[in-house]
């Protein structure tokens, strides 16, 4: 699909701002499949900085309600952030999304 085809190729993309972006892009759009939504949270590893792999998993839990591989995708993402605040922002959006 498109989705499938922009995540993979902005995987590529060596800055970690610049990666952020583009995926926050993608899922702003709001009509991801929960494949794809999968394969957006994957793509998060490639992103260095705790600070934009944490943005960006809390601009995916604003948006959609996660179960199944893409909660699975976004946990393991979310528990690969070394810094402890960004973890647990990361963390906690989800566990908001979920109380809603």
């Amino acid at each position: 699909s498109l989705s499938t085809a922009y995540a993979e190729a902005a995987a590529s993309i060596q800055s970690d701002y610049e990666q952020k972006q583009a995926l926050t892009a993608l899922v702003s759009r709001g009509r991801l499949t929960p494949a794809s939504l999968a394969l957006v949270l994957r793509s998060a590893h490639g992103i260095e900085s705790d600070y934009e792999r944490a943005s960006l998993l809390v601009e995916i839990a604003g948006q959609y309600n996660l179960a199944g591989a893409p909660r699975d995708a976004y946990l393991e993402a979310a528990r690969s952030i070394h810094s402890e605040y960004e973890r647990q922002r990361a963390q906690a959006a989800l566990v908001e999304r979920e109380g809603r």
